[in-house]
């Protein structure tokens, strides 16, 4: 079970105050690569081990001034953990086909649930791709597709900025690669929350 995300923040904190030898508090700079790991998912073990790699091979006049020195090793560490660690094997058939209708209903509840019609006819149009699929799997990354995409063009301009600025918080200082998917996960979990559909996150 991973820690608290307070316990996190805290944690890698006192690795790189301790494994530099001075400081007491870090950088709202170095804060937010925290920040941005930890909405990533990446284990807090995995943060300390590229953080404990990153202080070993360290070959810099002074103690590094910032946590951004370590984030190679710990990406490198976290790309590893994953192979290693792969997602569970997706369910069997039937229960697939149980948890496709269950879906179903989630979505005809949601419509009803909800006031705006931009929420309703997005619904709508994931609900279509869940009637009569084969593959249910397949069907409901389809339908959850086809609900971002309704939700985005329905955006108002100031809803749409807002969301983009809140995407990027933190990605400034993150890998090219790294803040492209940040970015994109984001993107969905704040476009679901403004529409009040949390319960269709991934």
């Amino acid at each position: 079970m991973e820690p608290a995300q307070d316990t996190y923040c805290e944690e890698v904190s006192a690795a790189f105050l301790n494994g530099r030898g001075h400081g007491l508090v870090m950088s709202s700079k170095d804060l937010s690569i925290v920040w941005a790991w930890r909405e990533a998912k990446i284990p807090l073990s995995v943060v300390l081990r590229g953080l404990e790699h990153a202080f070993a091979v360290w070959q810099g006049p002074s103690a590094p001034r910032s946590i951004s020195f370590a984030r190679e090793h710990v990406e490198r560490l976290f790309c590893a953990h994953r192979e290693q660690h792969p997602s569970p094997r997706p369910p069997s058939h039937r229960s697939s086909s149980i948890d496709l209708e269950r879906r179903r209903q989630l979505l005809i509840e949601l419509g009803q649930r909800s006031s705006e019609e931009r929420t309703k006819e997005a619904l709508r149009s994931g609900y279509r791709a869940l009637v009569g699929a084969d593959n249910p799997a397949d069907s409901w990354k389809a339908a959850r597709k086809r609900i971002l995409e309704a939700l985005r063009a329905g955006l108002r301009p100031d809803e749409h900025a807002r969301i983009e600025r809140d995407a990027r918080r933190g990605t400034e200082v993150m890998a090219p690669d790294a803040a492209m998917a940040h970015r994109a996960r984001q993107q969905e979990r704040c476009l679901l929350e403004l529409f009040g559909l949390d319960e269709l996150q991934d």
